[in-house]
Order: C-alpha cells, then structure tokens, then sequence
C-alpha cells in the first residue's frame, strides 16, 4: 500500500470530500427524490384524477405508461446532451422538464394536457437517472463512488416515503372542505418547491471533474493535430455512418411505437402479440448496446439484464403498494400511507448500506 493510500485509509471518507462534491451530491439527490415523489404520487392521485375529468381507470393509468415510454427516449436524448455538451447542462435540463410537466398537472384544464405533461416528466425522470448519477460519480473520489451511487438512489426511496406522508396530510386536511376536489392539483404544486431548491443547487455547480479533465484532453489532442473522433451513444448510434443511422432511426422508431402499443394498448391485443413486441424491443436494445459497447458488448448486455430485472420486480411492487393496501386490503388513507413510508425509507437504508459494501468488498461482489 503507498503512503497516499495509507493516509487514506486512516481518514474518515467524510474527510476526503470538500464542499463542492456535497452539494453536487445533494444537488442530484434532490432529483432522485423527486423521481420518488412522483412515482408514488401519481399512483396515490390516479382514482381523484379520473373523477376531476369524468375519465375511467384504463385511462388514467395511461398517465403512468405515458412516463414510463417517454424516460426510454428521454433517457436517450438527455444521455446524448451530457455527453456531448456536459453532465451539469443534462441536470439543468432534466430537472426543467420535470418542474415544466409538474406545474402544467397542477394546473391542467383537461386530461390530455395531463398526458402531455406526464410525458415531458417521464423524459425529464429518465435524463436525471443518467446525468445525476454521472455527474456525481464522475466527481467523487474513486474510492468512494459505491457510496455515491447507494446514497444517490437512496433519494428515490425517501421521496417515495415522504409523498405518502405529505398525502396522507393534505387529504386529512381537505377531507370534507371546498379544497378536497384539489387535493391532487395541490401535491403536484408542493412538489415544485424541491424542484426550486435543486435548480438552486445547480445553478453555480462546475462541470464533473472527470468530464472536463476529458474535454481538456481531448482539446489538446484536437489542437496537436490529431483527430478526435466523438464517442457518445448519440454519435455512435445516429450521427457516425449515414446507411446505420438511417437504420437506427428506423429501429428506434419501430421500438418506441411498441413501447406505445404495450404500455397504451395492451387490452386489445393478444398475449402473444405483446409477448412478440418486447421481443422486438428487447432485440433494438441489445442492437444498440453491441455498437456502442463494441467488444465489450457481453458485459453492456449483461448489466442492461441485471437493471432491467431488478426494476421488473422493483418498480410494479412500489408502484402497486398503495392501491394494494386501501383497495385489496380496506385500509385507510393514513395507514397506508405509513406502511408506504416505512417499506421506502426500509429500501433507503438498503441503498445506503450496499453503497458501504460496495466500496468495502468491491463493486462486482456488492452486485
């Protein structure tokens, strides 16, 4: 072990990090929270929502799918801009579209502006997953990005768990008034207040330190002469070689309108035809992680099957709690809400403690 290593080891973690990687951190933690506060949210609020527009609930649950499609194109495009112009800009971005979707369903005068709104959080959700979590890792120390990464999403959780308090509190504090009508339009405007804060955040934030030490480096090889050919997913994919990104465009196009038929239309449709669709899907997916990935592919696919499964059963589980517990089970709103809390921050102590092993035992044997 070198002496630089040994001091590190005998000082706290705490230690190693200065003011500026704190508030990155906090900054991109705000978002995860909002992703959190919406998730569970929308899910709360979707039985208010059809009564206010008169609409059954196969539709609104559109307003559910309508984020979930819409984080897969919005992963792609905000993915592409931290690429090729910078982590923090994604951040500001993303987090631009979000407080744009959450005051338009604050305010919205009829159900399709809610649809349209939900799609704009949906790519604003997916674009914060990405650049967030770059721009984070790409700041902290090497030895401590586990932790970056298991506290980050423990932001998810605990906004999860706070929406079903502040729920729980506007409904007990409008029930039976003039306001209760509005208690849903109500939570979509509190969560603005987050979404002021983490703008407020990231307004002065530097560009991660790893990004712009590559962009520095990448102008000096540019100004020696030599050619520097552009790497993001965006570049490889669409804008490397004419005849395959004619292609991938065309199979971006066919994924996405299956992404539309499986999350939008799938009542009508037989089982194995959507079996067949996220077959379709699946295959675009792992198209496109062999190109950009290139030899490295096996491992690309590997981790994108990792992800996908662990959402698979992640993601329906928190998303069903809620109407699970007051339609399935009778309970009331407040305890619910409390068995909603607790099974979040439950999930947040989870994240922050394999953030602990994963830089203890390694990140392969914390996964």
């Amino acid at each position: 072990m070198s002496n630089v290593e040994a001091t590190a080891a005998k000082k706290s973690w705490r230690d190693e990090l200065t003011g500026t990687q704190w508030k990155s951190f906090w900054a991109a933690w705000i978002g995860y929270l909002l992703d959190g506060f919406d998730f569970v949210m929308i899910t709360l609020v979707l039985t208010e929502i059809g009564r206010t527009f008169n609409v059954g609930a196969a539709a609104t649950a559109t307003l559910v799918s309508a984020a979930f499609i819409a984080r897969w194109f919005g992963g792609l495009l905000l993915g592409a801009i931290g690429d090729r112009v910078g982590r923090k800009e994604a951040m500001v971005i993303s987090i631009l579209l979000y407080a744009g979707g959450s005051v338009v369903c604050a305010i919205a005068p009829a159900f399709w502006v809610i649809f349209v709104a939900r799609v704009c959080i949906g790519m604003g959700m997916a674009g914060e997953y990405g650049s967030s979590a770059t721009y984070v890792i790409e700041s902290w120390p090497v030895r401590l990005r586990n932790k970056a990464s298991g506290f980050l999403i423990s932001g998810f959780s605990v906004g999860a768990g706070v929406t079903a308090q502040v729920y729980a509190l506007i409904e007990h504090l409008t029930r039976g008034t003039s306001a209760e009508p509005y208690t849903w339009r109500i939570l979509f405007a509190l969560g603005i207040i987050p979404i002021v804060l983490a703008l407020w955040l990231r307004r002065a934030l530097p560009e991660a330190a790893d990004f712009a030490k590559m962009r520095e480096e990448q102008a000096a090889r540019a100004a020696a002469g030599e050619v520097v050919e552009k790497t993001d997913m965006f570049t490889m994919l669409f804008a490397r070689n004419l005849k395959r990104s004619i292609i991938n465009i065309v199979l971006a196009l066919v994924a996405f309108g299956c992404l539309i038929v499986i999350y939008l239309f799938k009542s009508g449709v037989p089982g194995f035809v959507l079996a067949l669709l996220w077959v379709i899907v699946a295959v675009v997916m792992v198209s496109f992680m062999v190109q950009f990935e290139g030899p490295r592919w096996p491992t690309g696919v590997a981790v994108m099957i990792t992800v996908f499964v662990a959402f698979l059963y992640s993601w329906p589980l928190q998303a069903l709690l809620p109407t699970y517990y007051r339609q399935t089970l009778g309970l009331g709103s407040d305890t619910a809400s409390n068995l909603v809390t607790a099974t979040s921050f439950g999930a947040a102590a989870g994240c922050i403690m394999a953030g602990f092993i994963g830089d203890k035992f390694g990140t392969r044997k914390a996964y």
